[in-house]
Parts: structure tokens; sequence; C-alpha cells
């Protein structure tokens, strides 16, 4: 199996391509610069794809445009649908490809040559087709997943210059459009200091709970089907399915959040809007948690993002269902957290076994 998801790679490899055509354009300013050099760092693999990019870039231009003949609207179309001249230069494009192939006899090398030529196209292609008409900026389409480990917390650039933070055990789904940017955060925390652009919202899903902001820094909290959405700059629109009883509609409930509100999303409702000190957005990056009337699972599944000892709500009468917290805990020092519990909700700590904590009803 290969070490990392096709799509992840593929991810890489436009926004190489897409950072490589910034660059070349020679007006960047210092936020894509900074971002830019983040985006290098993340990952040893984003810099091995950037130089894949150049000289995969150079190998091209050594080309002869005079070879394809390409029409105006084939080299910055305003849409992303093939056309015939996208078809016509396939064509030509393998033509001379055959010419470039080493003899028949040499197969082995020959099936090398032919797939390195036909990603070359298709990475090249992908980028030819993605941008606005007049050629100034480069939009990226790619899909991406990101996930990090235990207590691991990780930053990575997006292609649109937005910073996107993981938080520990965290898996994060991209997928971008010339229209959209669409995020999934199907588990963990994420912290997005989102670029501008008034024509591609921003749209986060966590669970049924979708925030969409065009140019902010807000946060993502998903643990134990419960969703936590709060903002330190801008303002982000938030849309839940509307419940009536104990069933949902298809209806949606909407509400615009400011810088130091907070919303959360769980048991099929919406809370009301609260505020909260903004230094507090993001504060799981320093390991940090701080909660509003949580329940205890989902202080069972924070904590289990930061400690590999299983910890398990034995609650068979269901008394602990409705205990809500409101605390601070530091996510780095989980015994600690432990200790502290039952001076915040009526709970007994079982440490008996090593090898799991058991949380009971305090009589």
């Amino acid at each position: 199996m290969d070490e990392y998801p096709k799509s992840q790679l593929d991810a890489i490899a436009f926004a190489s391509h897409a950072w490589r055509l910034r660059l070349k354009d020679g007006d960047m300013d210092e936020a894509e610069k900074s971002a830019f050099e983040a985006w290098l760092k993340s990952d040893i693999r984003h810099e091995e794809a950037f130089d894949r990019a150049v000289t995969i870039a150079s190998a091209l231009e050594t080309l002869s445009p005079e070879t394809f003949a390409l029409p105006e609207t084939f080299v910055s179309p305003a849409t992303t649908t093939p056309s015939a001249a996208h078809f016509a230069f396939t064509k030509r494009f393998f033509s001379l490809v055959e010419g470039m192939l080493p003899p028949v006899s040499s197969r082995p090398v020959q099936a090398a040559a032919a797939a390195c030529l036909v990603v070359l196209f298709m990475v090249f292609g992908a980028f030819s087709f993605i941008g606005e008409s007049d050629g100034t900026r480069v939009r990226a389409s790619f899909e991406g997943t990101f996930q990090t480990s235990r207590a691991e917390v990780r930053t990575i650039a997006l292609v649109d210059g937005t910073d996107a933070t993981l938080g520990p055990a965290s898996h994060l789904l991209v997928t971008y459009t010339d229209e959209r940017r669409e995020l999934q955060l199907v588990s963990g925390t994420a912290l997005f200091d989102v670029a501008h652009d008034a024509d591609r919202p921003f749209a986060v899903e966590a669970g049924r709970l979708t925030a969409t902001a065009l140019g902010t820094v807000f946060d993502v909290r998903h643990s134990a089907q419960v969703v936590r959405v709060a903002v330190a700059e801008g303002a982000v629109n938030v849309q839940f399915p509307l419940a009536f009883g104990s069933g949902r509609t298809e209806m949606m409930t909407r509400d615009t959040l400011a810088a130091g509100q907070q919303i959360v999303a769980r048991d099929g409702r919406l809370s009301d809007i609260w505020t909260i000190d903004t230094e507090s957005v993001g504060a799981w990056r320093s390991a940090r948690l701080e909660y509003i009337e949580a329940s205890l699972a989902e202080l069972v599944a924070d904590a289990q993002r930061y400690s590999d000892v299983a910890i398990k709500v034995v609650d068979p009468e269901g008394r602990l269902a409705d205990v809500s917290v409101s605390a601070s805990f530091d996510g780095a020092n989980i015994e600690a957290m432990l200790s502290m519990l039952p001076d915040v909700a009526p709970v007994v700590v079982d440490q008996s076994d090593p090898g799991r904590v058991i949380l009971r009803y305090s009589e």
C-alpha cells in the first residue's frame, strides 16, 4: 500500500505548480511569499514536488509553441471545461511524444518515459484549464487528505494562501474548484486563516454543520458528535439542519458569528451564540483545551487525542449524559485534567487499571 493517499500526492503536485506560476508572475506580495515559504517548510514532500515542478516547466519550455499552434482560447480559458482545442492539443502532444520515446526494443524504458510524459501533460494541462481569462491569477483545483497523529499539531499552507492548522488526531478533506473552496473536518480540530477570495466561498463542513467565510480566522472543533465554531477575526456564516421534535428537516437554520463569538451544534440542535475571548480561539494549538458547557464525552474524546491511555465513561443509568463542564485544561497533562474533573463534574476517576481510566458517576 502507498505511504500516502493518491489524492494527497495529487494535491501537493497541483499546489507546487500553482506556486511556480505565481512566482513566475513576479508580483507576489509579502504575505504570499510568507505563505509560500511556510508551505515549503510544512512538509518535506512540498519542496521535492516544487523542485519537480520547476524541472517539468523547464523541460516544457524547450518545446516550440509553433509545434502546437495553440489558439488563444486554449492558453487562458475562463472555464475548466475541455474544449475542441484541448483535444487537438492532446493529439499533437502525443504525436510529438512518439518521436521523443526510445525505440520499441527498449520496452521498459519506453513505458517509463511514456508514463512520465503522460504525467507531465496531466499536470501541465490541469493548470492550463484553471485561472482567469486575463491570466493574472491561478486558482488551483485539487483534492487533498490531511491527517495528524496523536498529540501532533501541524500547519498546512494551502495553495490559495489559506493556512489550515490541524490539532492532534485530526482528519481534514480539502476540495478546491474554480468556483468553491470546500473542506470537511471529519474529526478533530482545525483553525483556518482564510485567504480572501470573494468569488470563491470557503466552506467547512463538520457533521451536519457548515461554516462559510470569505476571509477570516476561525476554528472548528468536531468531537463526540459535537461541533464548535469560534471566530477570532472577521465573520462566519453557520448553517445547520432545523429540527422539529426529535427529527431533522431539510430546512436550515442560519446564524452569523462575529469575532469573539462561538456557537455549538449538538443533539441535533444549534445553540445560542456565546461571547468568548478571541484569545481562546485556537488555544488548543498550545494544548490549552477550553470548554463552555461541554459534555464528558466531548472532554474524553479530546483527551484521547493527546493520551494513548484509554479513557471510558461507564454510566449505565445515564446520569452523566446531561452533565456539562465549563473549564480549561492542559491537553499536554492529561493526568492533571483527570485529577481536576471531580472538582467540576460529579465523577469518580478510577485509575486502578494501569491500562485504562474509568469515569463513573459520583454518588
